[in-house]
């Protein structure tokens, strides 16, 4: 420090410096701000609410929800409803194919169970839903597991 400033002054200098920082980063933070602003408010004041621009804003979305759903929701929908015909549909005898991937005769149905016999003397229970694909009684690959669904 030199010997002319007393320490009241470098203490007032400190704190001129933390007030001019402050007030920069004020200034930056209302200039990031409005950059991020849109000064056209003025120009839609004519509009009135609700017209055709909210429509015309609404369209991508509607489009873009009608795409999902005839391209991803309403074939899984379909899917579904087959699978769920086929799991309901399952017989004594008919061979099955479990969702861990075993394979095995129905020799009981109970229900929501279906009691599966994977070996000779080797029966196992199984949940309804838990079944992937019902192949039949001759082991024949179902409709729904051919077509891919």
């Amino acid at each position: 420090m030199p010997p002319h400033i007393g320490p009241s002054c470098e203490a007032r200098r400190k704190r001129l410096e933390r007030v001019q920082i402050k007030w920069l980063r004020a200034i930056a933070l209302q200039e990031v701000i409005s950059m991020f602003s849109s000064p056209a408010f003025a120009q839609a004041a004519g509009a009135a609410p609700g017209g055709a621009a909210t429509l015309i804003g609404f369209l991508p979305y509607i489009a873009i929800f009608a795409i999902f759903y005839f391209l991803l929701i309403r074939p899984q929908q379909q899917r579904l409803k087959a699978h769920r015909a086929m799991v309901d549909a399952v017989q004594r005898g008919d061979e099955v194919v479990t969702g861990g991937g075993i394979i095995g005769k129905v020799t009981k149905i109970d229900g929501a169970d279906v009691e599966v016999e994977i070996a000779t003397g080797v029966k196992v229970k199984v949940l309804k839903g838990t079944l992937s694909d019902v192949r039949g009684k001759n082991g024949a690959i179902s409709p729904v597991a051919a077509n891919g669904n």
